[in-house]
């Protein structure tokens, strides 16, 4: 009864969100972090019987409660910004506008090619087998394990993680690429050619996380294009995107196989369902089974668990449990549906109800005001990821996938170290020849004019 409650109070802050707080903005970060709760809900639906589902009554209210806070503060954070499109000025090539050198791409997809070759090499080499797809499979689980993994050699682990930072920012660029008419087919050609590697590339990563993030920054980028050039995304485009998100799900099987993270008796359906639906289902369980949970060591321990990680390699903090520690494996109806429960399972055993409400809206206006920022950023006039449109990046895929398991604070972390930054700007230099923490005062000024 209560999962009925919960589709359908997702399904209305939806509409409230898209009719009236952001004016048919889907790019909007509470819209994405409510699309993707609506999603799991909905998809957890279609296993009520198979998993003997019965949500509770407080794991309604916690589910609904966060989202309806993100969505609140995210409003009252936003600014109306009619100047946005006049600024803008549609679709056409402003005088500083750098459009990245077809030598570069190249460049950087021979990049892309070395960092796969090498990791491939080493990963068949530490796991001495002649097989990708079982050597994958032994690093998944020793990444499971917490046990030894495959490591980089001295000097060469620097080289394939700033090159892997920068194929992020990748899928921003080929949204304005595609979305732009005043840009050379070659541009786009090696631009499309540098994301598709990059996203097939990230199953080396041992997981098919950071293929989902691409394809979400590449698409909230994509939208943002519409609205920065006065237009309303089309309900066509949407209707066509979510059959190809069907179909992109179903491949997730296939994708396990590579990676060795399903068995060769798992469908397609369960694939799906553990990924996206089986997290409210672990959350409720959670929630009434408190005593498998080990209790915090810290304030905030599971929140801020990756910073009190940082803290101990520092010497100035011993963690007395591991990260699986708080997130044990569960099973329904005779299968086992995985260790995730959402976002909200770290804010409530952290602080409750009220705290994740509180937690929740924190979210909401860091983000939004990122949001309010990246639309004005200078990327939609000349192709230069600034500072803003970096967060966004960052964080957005982070907020969508929310209903998997907690990412914003864990990007927080990771954004906090210098050796992130340098890699970044080290290559926004090679692209740009300048920091995208401070566009040249030419660039503004002819934008200005």
């Amino acid at each position: 009864m209560y999962l009925n409650y919960l589709i359908l109070g997702l399904a209305s802050l939806l509409c409230i969100d898209y009719f009236f707080f952001f004016n048919k903005r889907l790019s909007t970060p509470a819209f994405l972090f409510n699309v993707g709760f609506f999603i799991c809900a909905a998809i957890l639906k279609l296993f009520e019987n198979v998993w003997h589902v019965k949500l509770h009554e407080d794991t309604f209210l916690l589910i609904l409660s966060g989202n309806i806070s993100i969505s609140l503060a995210s409003f009252l954070m936003r600014r109306e910004s009619p100047s946005i499109r006049e600024i803008q000025g549609g679709d056409q090539p402003p005088s500083s506008c750098i459009i990245i050198s077809i030598e570069k791409l190249k460049l950087f997809f021979c990049l892309q090619v070395f960092n796969a070759l090498l990791k491939i090499y080493l990963l068949l080499r530490y796991y001495g087998t002649g097989s990708v797809a079982v050597a994958l499979f032994m690093h998944t689980e020793a990444i499971k394990s917490e046990g030894n993994a495959m490591e980089y050699p001295i000097g060469l682990g620097f080289v394939s993680n700033t090159i892997e930072i920068m194929a992020g920012i990748i899928p921003a660029l080929c949204a304005f690429y595609l979305s732009s008419s005043y840009i050379s087919k070659r541009h786009k050609v090696w631009m499309s050619i540098n994301a598709i590697f990059a996203m097939v590339f990230s199953l080396l990563s041992s997981g098919r996380t950071f293929m989902l993030y691409y394809l979400i920054i590449f698409c909230s980028i994509y939208m943002m294009t519409f609205y920065c050039r006065g237009k309303v995304f089309p309900i066509k485009k949407i209707v066509l995107y979510c059959i190809g998100g069907y179909l992109f799900l179903f491949a997730f099987q296939q994708l396990g196989y590579l990676i060795g993270r399903e068995k060769n008796d798992s469908t397609a359906e369960l694939v799906i369902g553990v990924y996206c639906g089986a997290e409210i289902l672990n959350l409720d369980d959670l929630i009434h089974r408190q005593t498998d949970v080990p209790p915090n060591q810290y304030w905030g321990n599971q929140t801020f668990y990756l910073f009190y990680d940082q803290l101990q390699t520092l010497g100035l903090a011993k963690l007395k449990y591991t990260r699986r520690d708080y997130h044990p494996f569960n099973v329904a109806g005779g299968y086992g549906i995985g260790n995730v429960a959402s976002a909200f399972q770290d804010y409530y055993f952290d602080f409750g109800l009220f705290g994740t409400i509180v937690i929740c809206f924190l979210i909401g206006l860091i983000m939004e005001y990122i949001h309010q920022k990246s639309l004005k950023s200078y990327f939609f006039r000349n192709g230069i990821v600034d500072f803003w449109l970096m967060l966004y990046i960052i964080f957005i895929p982070a907020i969508f996938m929310s209903f998997f398991s907690e990412q914003f604070f864990k990007q927080l972390a990771n954004i906090l170290s210098l050796k992130y930054w340098f890699k970044l700007v080290l290559l926004f230099y090679l692209f740009y020849g300048f920091t995208p923490f401070k566009l040249r005062k030419e660039y503004k000024n002819n934008d200005e004019k």
